[in-house]
């Protein structure tokens, strides 16, 4: 999308934020029915009121996903997301498919007043990882750790 204008941008960057907290509650969701507490492990981090470039509005790291909500482009936000990787050995490998199917539901043009399509940014090459979410856990003051509370099925 071209933002031509500050109510474009403004409209747009508004249904960016909702579809990233929409995809945050269902991801927790989900992650809160892993048996195994360690991959409920999470970290929030609420950063930037402004939108300029280069700044995090909100972030969210567990052992399996890794969210941001950020401006990489001008002042028009972007949900950032990696996935631990479906290769990995862990405890449940549908887990990422169903993120995913997530992700791209709420961010699709036909459940979005604006077409926010192109704010996703999927890195495949950061893989999420327990060593890296302890290193950031154990060296890092300004994130909020948490356990999701576990909940037998979604």
């Amino acid at each position: 999308m071209t933002v031509k204008t500050q109510t474009q941008l403004a409209a747009y960057n508004e249904v960016v934020k909702v579809a990233y907290f929409k995809i945050l509650e269902a991801t927790q969701k989900l992650i809160s029915s892993v048996d195994d507490e360690e991959l409920r492990y999470t970290l929030h981090r609420v950063d930037e009121t402004t939108i300029a470039f280069g700044s995090k509005v909100h972030e969210f790291i567990s052992p399996i996903i890794h969210l941001t909500l950020e401006c990489n482009d001008g002042e028009q936000l972007s949900i950032h997301h990696t996935c631990r990787s479906i290769d990995e050995d862990y405890e449940c490998p549908h887990l990422f498919a169903r993120i995913l199917r997530v992700v791209y539901r709420v961010t699709s043009a036909e459940n979005t007043i604006i077409d926010i399509e192109n704010c996703l940014e999927l890195d495949c090459k950061t893989p999420v990882s327990m060593l890296l979410f302890k290193a950031i856990l154990r060296d890092n003051d300004i994130y909020v750790f948490q356990t999701l509370p576990y909940k037998a099925s979604i």
